[in-house]
This record gives C-alpha cells, structure tokens and sequence, in this order.
C-alpha cells in the first residue's frame, strides 16, 4: 500500500514516515512533481 501525502514540508514527511511504518509514503516530489502545495496551517513543530 502505498500513501500520496501532498506536502512539500520534509518536518511533516518525516513524521508521518515514523508513525505509518507499515505504509509507503511518497510525495508529490516523488513523483516528479515541484508543484507548491498552499499550507496555510500552523508551522511544523
């Protein structure tokens, strides 16, 4: 199985590695794509 996980933040990538290690997460640069994705929450902490 694998997951789409559509942000450009590495801090976020990385945390949701770590908690869904049964699950390939990839991103949207994974796949070739620089789109910006617009976050607008608060900042990774």
């Amino acid at each position: 199985m694998e997951l789409l996980f559509a942000s450009q933040n590495q801090g976020k990538l990385s945390e949701v590695r770590k908690i869904l290690q049964d699950i390939k997460v990839i991103c949207l640069k994974d796949l070739g794509d620089d789109s910006e994705v617009e976050e607008t929450g608060n900042t990774f902490r």
